[in-house]
């Protein structure tokens, strides 16, 4: 828990110099005051997600994976309990295990960005809206904004995205290279004016919505 934190401090102080020079000297709403209502809910979010989101979202995919696990032999019940070889279960299965690594984790970026874009279009449903307001809830926006979702939203989110790709045999290891981009996702909303690849652009007007 403490170097959760830790990471999440740092990444914290990284960002707000980086994002926060990048703001200030490419503005694209110049005008816009540098310091904002809601900075301090923001900031909450910030540490809140990882520290009690993030594992209850983690604790909600164990649960969906359990039965798979239970299937493959990955995990036994022994005496009533569960038990389970932490190195098989972090070795993923079947053909996709043979894959390295890290090519695992750039398909797993892949397939968790495609999930995520429809998980998305399904939070501006009736059925999710309530929740995902939050997240639009903010009058003035910067990087920070992006953080602002209410923990349904974000424990939906990272069950839709993460579930298919163990499901079909990745390592955890390899999905949890998705993790750090979710925190990069936070440059669809930076207020920049200089050109940027166009898989930032095309999220740019999420924040004007």
């Amino acid at each position: 828990m403490e170097a959760r934190f830790a990471r999440t401090l740092i990444l914290f102080v990284i960002l707000t110099l980086v994002l926060g020079m990048l703001e200030r000297f490419f503005p694209s709403i110049p005008d816009q005051p540098k310091w904002r209502r809601g900075v301090w809910l923001d900031t909450f979010y910030w540490f809140f997600t990882p520290m009690v989101i993030q594992i209850m979202s983690m604790v909600a995919i164990a649960l969906v994976l359990v039965p798979l696990y239970l299937l493959l032999g990955r995990i036994t019940v022994q005496n009533g309990a569960l038990s389970f070889d932490i190195n098989q279960v972090l070795a993923g299965y079947g053909l996709i295990s043979h894959i390295p690594l890290w090519d695992q984790g750039l398909i797993a970026i892949f397939i968790g960005d495609s999930i995520g874009y429809w998980t998305h279009r399904w939070h501006h449903t009736r059925q999710l809206w309530d929740f995902h307001a939050v997240h639009h809830s903010g009058e003035v926006v910067d990087w920070l904004t992006a953080v602002r979702l209410h923990p349904v939203n974000d424990i939906v989110s990272r069950v839709c995205q993460a579930t298919p790709v163990l499901l079909i045999g990745f390592s955890p290891i390899a999905v949890e290279a998705y993790v750090p981009l979710l925190s990069s996702y936070i440059a669809h909303v930076c207020t920049l004016s200089f050109p940027i690849p166009m898989t930032f652009v095309i999220v740019k007007s999420h924040s004007k919505q």
